[in-house]
């Protein structure tokens, strides 16, 4: 029996991995001694041998390869492999993990070989988005033992982003500083939930744009306190003003009613686009072209002299503030 569990989700690979080898030592091993777990690099000839041994003291034994799919490229490798891997009956249950998305998968020479040749089982863990996010969230949720409202999902979603890692992690910290049973709202994800590097370049904006000199200096000096290089700040910034530029286009053509419609046109996450398309629209013409040329002055700058990327960036921000204020002076 062979299972291919793969996808560039690999948090829930992991998962998956993990329930798999628990369900096979309550069923078949309890003591473990028939699991075996290798890293395919390095070790051809242990992983041979565990996959084709015979179980001891029970029917089955599980053999755990990781990165064995991807590493084979070649048309022979793949051969020689699945003439390894088939024919052994189901006392042997053989789990090959990947982190490869189930689009190169299905491309993959050892894994269209295996298919062909013997009735294999596959679990895709590809990145999650929009509802299957949000559902995920929630279920996830239960495991911990609390419950997310609707807005508290949504919200923990727009702080962390998609990374089902860091999802898992913060989601980890609400709960227990919640306690179990609790059913967590937005102020509970808000209380333990630290804002993303894009929440806090938002508030900084929005600092810029109400002309709050003193919060858009403080922004700064917490981003750089966390260790965030200069550069990518400056970059981080251009794209949060490419983005208010693009979605105000995206509303003058075709209204502000919905921001999905918008985020799904300009290739941009959703959260994304419904935190932004208000403060587009409301941002004038003459605001935002001062913001950018205060972003492309930067950049020309920063990539004539590298080593003064902490000065250009100052000056980017004072820049962008003096543009904020000639527009309202």
């Amino acid at each position: 029996m062979i299972l291919c569990v793969y996808g560039d989700d690999t948090f829930r690979v992991r998962e998956h991995v993990r329930m798999l080898v628990s369900a096979f030592r309550e069923k078949h091993d309890p003591s473990g001694m028939n699991i075996a777990d290798f890293s395919f690099e390095n070790n051809e000839g242990d992983v041979v041998s565990a996959m084709r041994s015979a179980p001891f003291l029970a029917k089955r034994r599980m053999t755990v390869v990781r990165g064995l799919i991807e590493s084979v490229t070649t048309k022979k490798d793949a051969a020689t492999w699945t003439e390894r891997m088939t024919g052994l009956g189901d006392a042997s249950v053989i789990v090959l993990v990947d982190a490869m998305p189930a689009a190169k998968m299905d491309k993959n020479k050892l894994f269209c070989a295996l298919r062909d040749a013997e009735d294999i089982h596959a679990y895709a863990f590809d990145a999650l988005r929009g509802v299957a996010l949000k559902k995920w969230v929630a279920q996830h949720a239960v495991t911990l033992g609390v419950s997310f409202e609707t807005a508290a999902v949504e919200a923990i979603i727009e702080r962390v982003g998609t990374d089902t890692w860091r999802l898992a992690q913060e989601m980890h910290k609400v709960a227990g500083a919640c306690g179990k049973s609790k059913v967590v709202a937005v102020s509970d994800v808000e209380a333990h939930v630290d804002a993303s590097p894009e929440d806090a370049l938002f508030a900084f904006l929005d600092a810029v744009r109400s002309c709050q000199r003193a919060q858009a200096v403080q922004l700064l000096r917490q981003e750089r306190a966390r260790g965030t290089a200069s550069d990518q700040l400056m970059r981080m910034l251009a794209r949060e003003v490419r983005l208010l530029a693009l979605l105000r286009a995206y509303a003058a053509e075709h209204g502000t009613s919905s921001s999905q419609a918008a985020a799904r046109e300009l290739g941009i996450h959703h959260f994304v686009a419904k935190k932004m398309m208000p403060r587009a629209v409301s941002i004038s013409e003459i605001e935002l072209r001062r913001m950018i040329d205060a972003v492309l002055s930067a950049d020309w700058k920063q990539k004539r002299s590298v080593e003064l990327a902490d000065a250009i960036l100052d000056q980017l921000i004072i820049d962008l503030l003096i543009a904020d204020y000639g527009v309202r002076s």
